[in-house]
């Protein structure tokens, strides 16, 4: 038998159950060359997504690209549940609805936003357990009378939230109102002429893990926090690869989703935006020509060309771009860009 019998007969073993005229035979000179599978992703070796749980218990979902989700408030008696959306580069609200299978109207009614309104990456999204309203109770409350105000149907309300009448509402309680209208129209941004200032958030002080005589002319970057990375060769550069040369450029600290990070000198923002692995990212240029960078916030407060000064809240401390938890990624770099390691942060935490 010549090989190109053998591989027709070997072809023959794995085809069953089809029409002969379905079937496209090959010999060893036409069967088609393989293509090479090329990823575009250079870490796509390193397995799935890293998960875990931050202080408080919530799950952490780092780099998926496609949901990043904590636990809602709201718990219906049917077992469905609220949940809240962490926004990705990319995401519109659109999309947003269709994946949780509700409408754009029921996500903008939930969490007040505007009819012009944008979403951020970084932002979190309260995403109901269905279309409907939320009402809070109040005194007096009836269940009919919550139906026909937002045109829903009474047994729906009893089902979804597992009431059987007036008795079983709790004043000051949410309950969800499935299939409901909103009673206030979504409202509408007003335009800049008629909005008030901004409000600035300085913090003359916070917790922090080096003593402020040798901090110096330095800020503490976060309202608390505990380093759970230092700069240079750490054990968990070394053992994950993450990092060029195996060299981690800056320290962590580790808190709750939401703690203030806050200017660890005056100067001016340069930089805020998502930024490829660092997520959402502040970098700051000082008056003595240095640079400082807070990376993963989940949101940040200030805008590119905005004056800063110590102390001030720039954004809020979260697990957005490539992380393993919560935490913010502090660098310091020379006027030229480049790693400064003569700093206190990077001494006090050398390969820590």
């Amino acid at each position: 038998m010549t090989y190109a019998g053998v591989f027709s007969f070997v072809q023959s073993l794995f085809i069953t159950n089809v029409e002969a005229q379905d079937v496209v035979y090959h010999n060893s000179q036409t069967i088609p060359l393989l293509a090479a599978s090329i990823s575009p992703d250079p870490d796509a070796d390193k397995g799935g997504p890293e998960v875990s749980f931050d202080e408080t218990g919530m799950f952490i979902v780092a780099e998926t690209g496609l949901f990043s989700l904590l636990p809602g408030e709201y718990v219906s008696a049917t077992g469905k549940e609220e949940n809240v959306y962490i926004v990705r580069p990319g995401d519109t609200l659109s999309h947003i609805a269709e994946l949780f299978n509700v409408k754009s109207e029921t996500i903008r009614w939930r969490n007040d936003l505007g009819a012009k309104e944008y979403i951020r990456a970084g932002q979190d999204l309260k995403i109901p357990p269905a279309d409907g309203v939320y009402h809070k109770i109040k005194k007096g409350d009836t269940l009919g009378g919550i139906a026909k105000a937002y045109k829903a149907e009474t047994s729906a309300i009893k089902t979804f939230n597992g009431v059987v009448d007036a008795s079983g509402l709790q004043v000051g309680k949410e309950i969800f109102i499935p299939g409901g209208k909103s009673s206030v129209a979504v409202k509408t941004q007003t335009s800049s002429s008629s909005q008030k200032s901004t409000y600035v958030k300085v913090l003359s002080s916070v917790p922090s893990q080096i003593s402020s005589d040798k901090l110096g002319e330095w800020m503490w970057p976060v309202n608390g926090g505990v380093v759970t990375q230092g700069y240079g060769s750490t054990s968990f550069a070394n053992r994950s690869g993450y990092y060029k040369g195996n060299n981690h450029g800056g320290v962590d600290i580790g808190a709750p989703r939401g703690t203030a990070i806050v200017a660890a000198k005056d100067g001016v923002v340069t930089m805020s935006q998502w930024y490829y692995g660092y997520g959402n990212l502040v970098e700051i240029k000082h008056d003595d020509g240095t640079i400082t960078r807070y990376g993963h916030n989940t949101s940040n407060s200030v805008k590119k060309g905005q004056r800063v000064v110590q102390g001030q809240v720039i954004a809020k401390l979260g697990s957005t771009g490539r992380v393993t938890g919560p935490h913010v990624h502090f660098e310091i770099r020379d006027a030229n860009g480049k790693q400064m390691e003569d700093n206190v942060f990077y001494q006090t935490y050398l390969n820590y």
